[in-house]
């Protein structure tokens, strides 16, 4: 459901103005749900995983717009070390707009494991569009 909300918007923005599209991903401990910190070398054995996955979100939904992927290897196990390495990619990519996606969690889930989105949004710069 929250993919073909991003599809939609995506599409509704490309059909104003023109856009040049990344998907990116950042792979990370808390992505996987593990609290541990990895280093460098075991993370980067999840990555193709990772490019696997977000290659086959985009087959599935059919956007042919997007110029290129990006999985971003993050090691810590940390939201805010995350969301910091989305944002320097994205300044260095030069974005001006960031599409996220929520997993919606709530209470205790959301307490204990933060919210990407969340954090994204408040040290952000950029405009950053959530789509639940």
């Amino acid at each position: 459901m929250m993919q073909r909300q991003i599809e939609s918007a995506i599409r509704a923005l490309a059909a104003r103005v023109e856009i040049d599209l990344q998907a990116v991903y950042v792979l990370s401990p808390s992505q996987l749900n593990v609290s541990l910190e990895f280093s460098g070398p075991w993370m980067e054995q999840y990555r193709p995983a990772a490019e696997e996955a977000l290659e086959g979100v985009l087959r599935r939904l059919k956007l042919d717009d997007i110029g290129s992927t990006q999985v971003i290897v993050q090691p810590l196990a940390s939201t805010s070390h995350a969301v910091d390495a989305l944002l320097e990619h994205a300044k260095q990519y030069g974005a001006e707009l960031i599409f996220a996606g929520t997993h919606g969690r709530s209470g205790v889930r959301r307490m204990l494991m933060g919210s990407f989105v969340e954090t994204l949004h408040a040290t952000s710069l950029t405009l950053t569009i959530t789509i639940n």
